[in-house]
């Protein structure tokens, strides 16, 4: 019986052996020699497993959520000191901002402000209808018409004939009432656009008509008049087009650097141009090449159709690929110089290729499925055509760029630093690049190159709207400043930090400003302008009224004491010592409302449960009271007698 046990024992040891293999102990000691991390950095690891086992996913969701509450607080703090540390650079730019114009005007006056470019235009005053009396048509019933060669309104007032030149007369409406027809003739006047200056004088005084109305029963005669003033001015503006454009054409021929040919050189075929050349039905199919100074665009099947683009008359350079938020990739030349395209004048010009329709006929469209084959495979297609027509305009501006005489860079818009606002009609996103802020996916196209603004301001900035607008201010004080407008305020941090890489001046308003009056009055006396600090006789004014308003709020107390408070605490320090009976009298309404205060909280402490049964005891009194209550007898008859 003893030597029974030792049999299972001699298995127990047999088990042992092959289940501990000799390499772990050898691996495991070699570990513990290598190692020389304190204690602090090996016991975290297995206590956070034991607590991931025990606790369940529910803790480490937690442990994420707290986490990225930690990174989110880290990154605000961030984001706020970098906001701080771009606002502290500001001072010292604006300062070297107003040195530099001051500089400007120095060197080149009021003339380097603006003017650079601008046709002189004709006055008012300048257009005459007929040079003397003699000149005007007789007849011998006067009516309201328009003399077609004259280009002028000839109004019978008193049996004599009155001419107004067309170009004074801004638009003619007509309406009917009462079986009458009225014609209300609207002029230029000073204030509209149109300064003193434009209008003849007489006297030493600006003559000129605001308004003239006519009535008659016959309809006829005004549309025959509305007619013929639409046509005279449709005549006038292709005139002076067609005037523009033999200038423009005239200035060409006589520049020095012509289109040098480059044989071999990059070219793309069958793409779209804007804006186009034909008419909106034809849509003719262009072929770009590049040229040893310039580009070529020639339309596809003829000799005659084509134009030509220097490098030195392009400004900005723009390639933008088909991305998840377009239909189109693009090569886009912003201008340094406007040119004629199709009798008008444009300083963007722009070449494209769609990978879709962007218009889609909802009547024609199948009913949407996600596994259908033939939806998955157009899909496919579309992907494909993206990736290979980014490949070819890619390849044809990586050639560009290698062309000696190409002295610009492309620039590349990116959907990561990209914020959305509206600068025409419609909200789209704007891209902000190395040197520009640019949108081309929409036309007209946003296109402002950062050497070309001087400042940049923010308005409509208060923490009670979540969006802001933002106007660029031309270093050329005659062009109209572009704005962008329902920005959201996330694009504050990056239109900041894009501003503070370039080193740009920037101002904030809580509200928006008539820029057309206030450039009006800043080119009016360029000298009284810089004489003031700029612009910062404008803005910084306006922030530290904003300053000072916050800072009397939250220094301002609800109540102030005033002199006659003041002088009653001095009474009361001089005063003797109150009697014992006013002392008596403070314990006894002291006792009072102790009293009054103790049965209030009585009242106040009863609990729901009691509540509820003294509304039950109250109900059951008032049944008792009805069951025992008797009819109540009539009132007395009233007295009627009179005393």
């Amino acid at each position: 019986p003893k030597a029974a046990p030792k049999p299972p024992a001699a298995p127990k040891a047999t088990a042992r052996k092959p289940a501990v293999p000799k390499a772990v102990p050898e691996k495991k000691a070699k570990a513990k020699s290598d190692l020389k991390a304190p204690q602090v950095q090996t016991q975290p690891t297995p206590v956070r497993g034991s607590a991931r086992q025990t606790a369940g996913p529910a803790a480490t969701e937690r442990v994420r959520s707290m986490r990225s509450m930690r990174s989110s607080t880290v990154r605000a703090k961030e984001a706020i000191n970098e906001q701080a540390a771009m606002d502290r650079l500001q001072p010292p730019l604006r300062t070297k901002k107003m040195e530099e114009i001051r500089k400007r005007f120095e060197e080149g006056g009021a003339e380097a402000f603006g003017g650079k470019g601008q046709v002189a235009q004709k006055r008012l005053a300048d257009y005459e209808a007929y040079r003397d009396v003699s000149d005007l048509p007789f007849r011998k019933n006067p009516q309201l018409r328009i003399d077609m060669q004259a280009e002028a309104l000839l109004v019978p007032y008193k049996g004599v004939i009155i001419p107004f030149h067309c170009k004074m007369i801004k638009n003619m409406n007509r309406q009917e009432s009462d079986g009458e027809q009225h014609l209300r003739v609207n002029f230029f006047f000073p204030g509209q656009g149109k300064s003193t200056d434009d209008f003849p004088k007489g006297n030493n005084k600006t003559a000129y008509v605001k308004e003239l109305f006519f009535k008659t029963r016959n309809k006829d005669s005004f549309e025959a008049v509305i007619r013929d003033f639409k046509e005279v001015q449709k005549l006038s503006k292709n005139r002076d087009t067609e005037f523009e454009l033999k200038a423009q054409h005239g200035e060409q021929a006589s520049k020095a650097e012509q289109l040098k040919e480059l044989r071999g050189g990059p070219c793309i075929r069958d793409v779209s141009m804007r804006p186009s050349m034909g008419s909106a039905r034809s849509r003719p199919v262009w072929n770009l090449e590049a040229h040893q100074n310039g580009f070529r665009c020639g339309v596809r099947g003829s000799a005659t159709e084509k134009l030509e683009i220097l490098y030195s008359q392009i400004n900005v350079a723009i390639f933008q690929p088909c991305e998840r938020r377009s239909l189109m990739v693009l090569i886009h030349f912003h201008l340094k110089e406007p040119i004629m395209v199709s009798r008008r004048k444009t300083f963007e010009i722009q070449f494209y290729t769609e990978v879709r329709a962007q218009t889609e006929d909802l009547s024609m469209r199948r009913s949407a499925n996600a596994y259908d084959p033939d939806e998955i495979l157009e899909e496919q297609r579309e992907e494909e055509m993206k990736v290979r027509l980014n490949k070819v305009f890619q390849d044809f501006v990586v050639k560009t760029q290698k062309i000696p005489g190409f002295k610009l860079k492309f620039e590349l818009p990116s959907e990561d630093f990209a914020i959305s606002g509206v600068y025409h009609r419609a909200n789209c996103p704007i891209f902000l690049c190395t040197k520009s802020i640019v949108s081309v996916q929409e036309w007209p196209p946003l296109v402002v190159h950062m050497d070309d603004v001087e400042i940049a301001v923010f308005e409509r900035v208060t923490p009670a709207t979540r969006e802001f607008d933002m106007v660029l201010i031309y270093k050329d004080y005659s062009q109209t400043p572009s704005s962008i407008t329902m920005i959201p305020q996330s694009g504050m941090v990056d239109l900041k930090t894009f501003f503070g890489d370039i080193k740009m001046v920037w101002y904030v308003l809580p509200m928006n400003m008539q820029w057309k009056a206030v450039m009006q009055e800043i080119t009016g006396d360029i000298a009284k302008f810089v004489e003031n600090g700029g612009f910062q006789s404008w803005f910084d004014t306006a922030e530290d009224d904003d300053d000072d308003d916050a800072a009397q709020e939250e220094d301002g107390s609800d109540f102030e004491v005033s002199e006659d408070c003041e002088s009653g605490d001095d009474d009361m320090d001089s005063d003797e010592e109150p009697s014992e009976e006013s002392e008596d009298d403070d314990d006894d309404d002291d006792d009072d409302d102790d009293s009054e205060f103790e049965d209030e909280e009585d009242e106040e402490g009863k609990s729901w449960d009691e509540l509820e049964r003294e509304a039950e005891e109250e109900d059951r009194r008032q049944q008792k009271g009805r069951g025992k209550a008797k009819v109540a007898p009539k009132p007395p008859p009233r007295n009627t007698k009179r005393r």
